[in-house]
């Protein structure tokens, strides 16, 4: 007794010292919404009076619609007995949704009148879990499972609670103890197979899904996991068939239709993944968010080849996401998505026609303007593309878009100062430490002279010290022009870390061992990057051939240099490539 006592005490001091009562008259148990009329005969004493206002309260709550009525009798009952668990234990349940600050104060005085009470104690432990604690309702639900060892309830949130905690051995040592107490039931079955997909057992997570399955073919819950964890085990036969099995059950299900779509992108079987698509586009229990999520996810991954091939069935999905939701769609990124789909297609007009009308919306972001500056430059509209980027400027703020119109000046063949002004106006303007990194390393990108770029990097680097453009580019030049090899290859490694599977920081990397003489440490790096390059980058070709050639690999090098050459880079640097390789030949 004296351990529940002193827990109910702490909990008492702990919460009433961050959170207090709001009173609700003058003095504490003063009714202001309304005079109760109390007939004479309960007026004798105060238990009839604290009897009858309770009577009158249970009423209100088990009869009326709107539960609140009841607080004019609850409050005199405190009024009389301001200790009467009951009433704290009724107001907690009124107040939980409006005012769950208050209601958890009713239900700590209710549980400290009466501590062994289970509904008392549930009521403390489900306003806790309101206000998003997680350790004080697993102490009062541990309580209740010694108090009500049948109850399956409280097994789940004590293990559900370890789980957040991250605490799995507790998780899986209250999951024994309920089955071994109760059995199995469907609540913690899921929460078991959650556990192991969190631990990575997925091989004991699947043989879970399956007992689920056998009891109750079913239950939805334990073939989505299924499809899931299928879906990872690379088992998608089985996969596909529990999710088809979902959809038989509840044809509209939007979870089955998302993991639908990923396993048919992870195995590969796009004809019916841009089907499953199609068909999440048309669901309304699936939002806009959904939908623009799972088809950027699946799509966009595919390469230009995959929308060329399939243009026509991914212009179809697009077109009755149009007709049902009409345009502009109320998650911005969906309908820039749309917009990028009309400019694949090649209709870049009604493109341009849809951006602008974007612009003039309040939710308008960088990229609206950017992508219609960027056609607009296309199409040799410049000053069009500059009015667009200017009125960006003025909507949105000094970011990508000040990088972006400053390059345009330089391109029309204005004065290097004249970027350099705008960029420098750009980061007095911005308040933001990601902004002014940004626009320091475009301003050292910009620069002529390598020398009068390093400082403009530092500054990038040292408003965000994870600027991975900024560092790459610090250290491709720095290592070009003479400067410290180490310093730059520490610079470059500290950008393959953040990005490990970007390309053009993995061939900086590369170039950079290439220079120190780390010949066969330069060629892994260099293959890993034209693997993962899809945009069939020159300078790529060209650094291997380059480290091929210090191998003495002539021939492939002399393969390289030409695929460069295709990829569009400059024939007289090739042509010098070339030459040599064939006199290091004759040798």
């Amino acid at each position: 007794m004296a351990k529940r006592t002193s827990l109910c005490i702490l909990l008492t001091l702990c919460l009433f010292s961050c959170v207090r009562m709001p009173q609700r008259g003058g003095e504490r148990g003063r009714v202001t919404t309304s005079e109760v009329v109390v007939p004479e005969e309960f007026n004798k004493n105060d238990s009839l009076r604290v009897a009858y206002h309770y009577t009158e309260g249970m009423k209100v709550v088990t009869l009326e619609d709107d539960i609140s009525k009841a607080l004019p009798h609850f409050e005199r009952v405190l009024g009389i007995d301001s200790l009467h668990a009951a009433t704290h234990y009724q107001i907690g349940g009124i107040l939980s949704e409006t005012n769950p600050d208050e209601a958890l104060l009713h239900h700590i005085l209710a549980y400290s009148a009466d501590s062994m009470n289970t509904e008392y104690a549930r009521g403390l432990g489900n306003a806790l879990l309101q206000l998003r604690f997680e350790r004080q309702p697993r102490d009062i639900f541990e309580r209740l499972i010694e108090l009500e060892p049948r109850n399956a309830e409280n097994y789940y949130i004590v293990a559900r609670l370890s789980m957040w905690l991250d605490e799995y051995d507790k998780a899986h040592e209250i999951i024994e103890l309920s089955e071994r107490r109760i059995g199995r039931n469907m609540g913690i079955m899921e929460l078991k197979r959650a556990l192991y997909m969190n631990e990575n057992r997925y091989g004991e997570a699947l043989r879970e899904c399956q007992i689920s399955v056998k009891m109750n073919p079913y239950d939805i819950e334990a073939l989505l996991d299924m499809g899931h964890i299928c879906t990872h085990l690379k088992n998608f036969k089985d996969g596909e068939e529990a999710l088809l099995q979902v959809l038989k059950i509840d044809p509209n299900h939007r979870g089955a239709h998302i993991l639908l779509a990923g396993l048919y992108h992870a195995s590969v079987q796009d004809e019916k993944m841009l089907d499953i698509i199609k068909r999440l586009f048309l669901l309304d229990s699936a939002d806009v968010w959904d939908k623009y999520r799972i088809y950027n996810q699946c799509i966009d991954s595919r390469g230009n080849d995959f929308l060329r091939k399939n243009i026509f069935a991914i212009n179809a999905i697009w077109e009755a996401f149009y007709l049902k939701y009409g345009f502009p769609f109320n998650y911005p990124p969906a309908s820039i998505l749309y917009i990028k789909h009309k400019l694949h297609m090649g209709e870049q007009e009604r493109a341009l026609e849809l951006l602008y009308m974007l612009c003039d919306q309040e939710s308008a972001y960088s990229e609206v303007y950017l992508l219609a500056a960027q056609i607009e430059f296309h199409n040799n509209n410049i000053d069009n593309a500059l009015k667009v980027l200017n009125k960006g400027i003025k909507n949105v703020g000094y970011d990508s878009l000040v990088s972006t119109k400053a390059l345009l000046l330089l391109q029309i063949g204005k004065p290097l100062k004249t970027a350099e002004r705008l960029i420098k106006k750009g980061i007095r303007k911005t308040s933001y430490k990601s902004t002014k990194s940004a626009l320091y390393t475009t301003l050292a990108d910009i620069q002529i002279e390598p020398k009068k770029a390093f400082p403009y990097y530092a500054k990038a680097v040292e408003y965000d010290p994870e600027n991975c453009s900024a560092l790459n580019n610090w250290a491709y030049l720095s290592a070009n022009n003479g400067g410290d090899l180490e310093e730059a290859l520490q610079m470059s490694t500290k950008v393959c870390e953040i990005e490990p599977s970007e390309p053009n920081y993995i061939d900086t990397k590369a170039w950079i061992l290439f220079l120190m003489g780390r010949i066969s440490e330069a060629k892994t790096l260099m293959r890993q990057a034209i693997s993962l390059d899809t945009s069939n980058e020159s300078t790529f070709l060209l650094h291997y051939g380059d480290i091929l050639t210090a191998e003495g690999e002539y021939f492939m090098a002399e393969h390289y240099y030409k695929r460069a050459l295709t990829a569009g880079e400059d024939e007289e640097v090739v042509a010098l490539r070339l030459e040599r390789v064939n006199l290091l030949r004759q040798k």
